[in-house]
């Protein structure tokens, strides 16, 4: 446990020295097909990209942060979308990293390349973990703004869409000899 915590402090005391001024990051928009047309379809960009979800991925357990990926590591589209392996509709939308700090975001940095940023609201309770973070004045998770509600920092404003959600190709696999 002691372990843990001292690599969890060494991450957010790194964070902002491996961030540049400027840099962007990248967010996935992904869809299921029904997703896409009809009178409830999401062909683009919207608010509920950036909730938290309660149940994340049937996991049973709440998202922890808003994920975002550095863009200085996922250079093009493809191999953002080849890192999120998904079967469903993918789009990206990006922003610069400095505008969510300036809202008051907490970054966790983590990855084997230090790829992946954990957007925590400025209100988060980081001391909870390994638990859920929740904001300090909550009693759980389900006290914060970005679950499952509403987008009140107006992230969708923020990130602008590169790409709209679309089936990919399947990637090539490279030939063995």
């Amino acid at each position: 446990m002691l372990d843990r915590c001292v690599r969890l402090i060494r991450v957010l005391m790194s964070a902002k020295d491996k961030l540049k001024p400027g840099e962007k990051v990248i967010r996935g928009l992904l869809r299921l097909r029904s997703q896409l047309t009809g009178d409830s379809g999401r062909p683009h960009q919207d608010k509920d990209d950036f909730l938290r979800r309660g149940n994340y991925q049937n996991s049973g357990m709440p998202e922890n942060g808003l994920s975002v990926f550095r863009r200085t590591i996922y250079q093009s589209n493809a191999e953002f979308y080849a890192r999120i392996g998904s079967k469903k509709a993918m789009g990206a939308s990006e922003c610069a990293l400095d505008e969510l700090v300036s809202k008051g975001f907490k970054v966790e940095i983590s990855g084997e390349r230090d790829e992946h940023v954990s957007l925590r609201c400025p209100d988060c309770d980081m001391a909870s973990r390994p638990k859920v973070c929740k904001p300090k004045g909550g009693a759980s998770f389900a006290d914060c703004p970005f679950f499952d509600k509403t987008d009140p920092l107006n992230l969708n404003t923020l990130f602008k869409e590169v790409e709209p959600p679309v089936f990919q190709a399947p990637a090539e696999k490279p030939v063995q000899k």
